[in-house]
């Protein structure tokens, strides 16, 4: 007789650190794709894998503030271009990441204090609105972050 895999809960499944459930993902399918086990085995297994393939899908954003248009709102070293996104436009393209229930965690790179025009507070603006994004993360309310 074989014995049957029974499905973790969706609290074992979340208790399990991201390079745990992600070899145990590979596993599961590994067995999935080895074959030969009975229908409601197969079955169980396709449910531990869509319960891990789900603890495994997060997201983390990495924001480079040098992508904002230097002339527009100076917050990086690139002061000698009018290339980049719109500040605005940054921001909001930011926020919506922020929203996404999937976050996990967020960096940002290249914001040099030394490239800011003295008394536009720039940098305050960036960080008023980042936190602004932040407060309304649903990962931010649910404690995930």
């Amino acid at each position: 007789m074989t014995e049957t895999t029974q499905p973790p809960t969706d609290a074992a499944i979340e208790r399990l650190a991201f390079d745990e459930a992600l070899a145990e993902l590979q596993r599961t399918v590994a067995q999935l794709e080895a074959g030969g086990q009975p229908l409601e085995e197969s079955l169980a297994l396709y449910e531990r894998g869509v319960a891990l393939q789900q603890r495994c899908d997060r997201l983390l954003v990495h924001f480079d503030v040098d992508v904002i248009d230097f002339t527009d709102v100076p917050l990086s070293e690139n002061w000698g271009r009018n290339e980049g996104l719109a500040y605005d436009h940054a921001i909001e393209a930011l926020e919506a990441l922020l929203a996404s229930p999937k976050l996990i965690g967020m960096t940002i790179t290249e914001l040099n204090p030394d490239h800011t025009e003295e008394g536009a507070e720039s940098i305050e603006r960036f960080v008023a609105d980042v936190c602004r994004g932040l407060s309304g993360a649903p990962a931010i309310e649910n404690g995930l972050v």
